[in-house]
């Protein structure tokens, strides 16, 4: 970020703008500042400080002068004292402030600085007509665990030639020093310059940052620059790309026409996985979140740079609309009607099928088989569903109600042409049947099984009787043999009369009876 001051007539950028340093006591470090001077007059510039930091810093130089559009650098060394807590202050370049904040505490554990930092395209090769120039971005990435402080760069490499205009055949268009933290880039405009003699050109660009603890990082770009009276036809590539997906579905990149040793580089911001053949090469992405999505591909082919670019909208899913199918039999026949299920209105384009094959009017269906239903229309989710036709239901009975061994059994059933089984033999005509329980089935295509059982009785000379029945009997034949008992088997006991005659004085005279035979 620069600070951007025009005090009347004259300007001046100050990079890094702002200060903030995380630190421990009693160590001291130095923070370069870069000041341009953008107006188009010669400035002096007085370098003053303030607050309690003013105490920590020590400036080399304090004074700049500064031609048009120069730039110089001072720097300021911090000797921070045994203390801890979070200081501020500024350094004042005329009426320009930078702010500076210092946090002292104990770090009781330095973190290991691990990590890449370096550009995301390191090698760069381009043929370039000899008058030409052009300018193309490219992206220092800081991809440590922790930051680094961007202090300086050059160039090296043979065919480097530095003019008025700045260095040839590249050169850095915009620059700016000052820090990245992890996970973060910075773009470097860099111009491809072709007025100069038919050549080759190899040029390395070299960044210099520095970590917290002082490690020197370097991030190194190659550059191939071919000068040449005439430029290279451009081969004819092919870039497709889906303008439209909608969210989570799948979709691929495809570049056609190129050659085996074409290089491609991208940063895709989606993930996929790339592959290739001599002559197409080919991003596939299984789905990502809705957004817009700006696609570039870097082509090196036979010495030439070549830029395609594409722009995917990734839409999100619209609310998928559900269609059903309602269905009546009715005499065995099958009745079909698409509809949507929220607002039920009856969808006349759909197409139905069933089992593969277009319904167009009402078809006959067995009973007891099973059908497979679909239908498809624009705009909705497919429909897919198993229907089974349901069977007929049919009645069977037998006369008598409680047949005996006599007695001929007749079987009839509401369906005249089913078949009826008894104890598994085919029954075609009344038949009868042994004592004890039998079983009766009776089956028809589309109708479900009938199943019956009873019982035949038998037939003797002695039928059962009840309980009820019995006493009728037992009780009149045990008085008949009490009768005949009393009649002809007990014999008569012999009998003492005694008689009184109260008017005898006497004693009581004993009469011993004659014995008697009763009768009857």
């Amino acid at each position: 970020m620069f600070l951007l001051i025009i005090p009347s007539a004259f300007a001046i950028k100050v990079n890094p703008s702002s200060l903030y340093e995380k630190t421990q006591p009693n160590i001291y470090f130095k923070r370069y500042f870069n000041v341009t001077n953008d107006g188009n007059s010669t400035l002096t510039l007085y370098i003053s400080k303030q607050g309690i930091v003013a105490d920590w810093c020590t400036l080399e130089p304090s004074v700049l002068t500064l031609d048009p559009n120069q730039t110089k650098s001072f720097y300021c060394l911090f000797i921070i004292p045994n203390t801890q807590g979070i200081f501020q202050g500024a350094l004042l370049l005329d009426s320009t402030t930078i702010p500076i904040t210092i946090e002292v505490s104990n770090i009781t554990q330095v973190e290991e600085e691990t990590g890449v930092f370096d550009f995301l395209t390191t090698s760069y090769g381009v043929s370039i007509q000899q008058g030409y120039k052009f300018v193309k971005s490219f992206y220092l990435r800081n991809d440590m665990n922790v930051r680094v402080e961007v202090k300086d760069f050059n160039f090296i490499g043979t065919g480097y030639i530095v003019t008025p205009e700045g260095g040839k055949p590249v050169r850095i268009e915009a620059w700016e020093l000052g820090y990245l933290e992890p996970g973060e880039e910075k773009v470097i405009d860099v111009t491809i310059d072709g007025n100069l003699p038919v050549g080759t050109y190899k040029v390395v660009l070299e960044v210099i940052g520095l970590t917290p603890s002082k490690k020197k990082v370097v991030a190194d770009l190659s550059f191939t620059i071919n000068i040449v009276e005439e430029a290279s036809p451009i081969p004819t590539l092919k870039l497709t790309c889906p303008e439209e997906v909608y969210e989570g579905d799948a979709f691929s990149i495809y570049l056609e026409n190129i050659k085996p040793d074409t290089k491609i580089f991208y940063s895709m911001p989606f993930a996929g996985k790339e592959t290739r053949t001599s002559t197409r090469w080919q991003f596939d992405c299984p789905g990502t979140s809705s957004g817009t999505y700006n696609i570039t591909l870097l082509i090196l082919q036979e010495d030439s740079l070549i830029t395609k670019e594409c722009v995917i909208n990734v839409k999100k899913k619209p609310t998928p609309k559900i269609l059903i199918v309602e269905y009546r039999i009715e005499n065995d026949t099958l009745y079909l009607t698409a509809k949507d299920q929220y607002s039920g209105e009856v969808l006349e384009d759909a197409v139905i099928k069933v089992d593969g094959a277009t319904y167009e009017e009402p078809i006959k269906v067995t009973p007891g088989k099973t059908y497979l239903i679909t239908a498809s229309c624009s705009g909705y989710e497919p429909f897919s569903r198993e229907i089974r036709v349901p069977l007929k239901m049919m009645t069977c009975t037998y006369e008598p109600k409680e047949p005996k061994t006599t007695d001929k059994i007749i079987i009839t059933c509401s369906v005249e042409d089913a078949k009826i089984y008894v104890d598994n033999q085919l029954y075609t005509e009344p038949i009868k049947l042994k004592a004890g329980t039998h079983r009766i089935l009776a089956q028809r295509e589309g109708y479900r099984d009938v199943e019956l059982t009873f019982n035949v009785k038998g037939v003797s000379l002695f039928p059962k009787l009840n309980l009820s029945d019995l006493w009728y009997i037992v009780i009149p034949a045990l008085l008949i043999i009490g009768l005949i008992y009393f009649k002809w088997f007990r014999k008569p006991k012999e009998r003492v009369e005694v008689k009184y005659y109260p008017k005898l004085t006497g004693p009581l005279e004993k009469v011993r009876g004659k014995r008697e035979e009763e009768e009857e």
